[in-house]
């Protein structure tokens, strides 16, 4: 089977998630790793969510950067102000809540966007993880 390299020179490998039989080797290029919490630099009242890294002589793995949040479902009052639900109401956050509650994501390094997810981020992780538990 042929497959086209984007460098020709490079070696034929695998993915070692389906390698069974062999240790998966160790990566040495690390010597240490930290975890920071990055807080947003605008108040979470307002919208959107800026989040600003600055240079440091630190590689950061943007595959190992994760986003902790925490919701809170409540409701409208007769005056429009938001209470707090009882327990006996029946409610419950949608379906992928963790991938939906974005509505546009940007990522720039060094003030060039590198990802725009447009307005269609919502929709978009819905179709892949639906596709993933087929």
């Amino acid at each position: 089977m042929s497959f086209k390299k984007i460098d020709r020179d490079s070696f034929d490998t695998i993915t070692n998630a389906v390698e069974i039989f062999q240790v998966p080797p160790t990566n040495v290029t690390i010597s240490s790793s930290k975890t920071f919490e990055i807080l947003p630099s605008n108040p979470l009242t307002d919208t959107p969510f800026h989040f600003k890294i600055h240079s440091s002589e630190n590689f950061i793995d943007l595959s190992k950067c994760y986003l902790f949040t925490e919701f809170r479902i409540r409701k409208e009052n007769a005056n429009g102000q938001p209470v707090n639900i009882t327990l006996d109401e029946n409610v419950a956050p949608i379906q992928m809540i963790g991938n939906t509650f974005i509505n546009n994501m940007r990522i720039s390094i060094n003030g060039r966007e590198i990802f725009n997810s447009n307005s269609l981020y919502a929709y978009k992780t819905y179709f892949l993880m639906s596709s993933l538990t087929l």
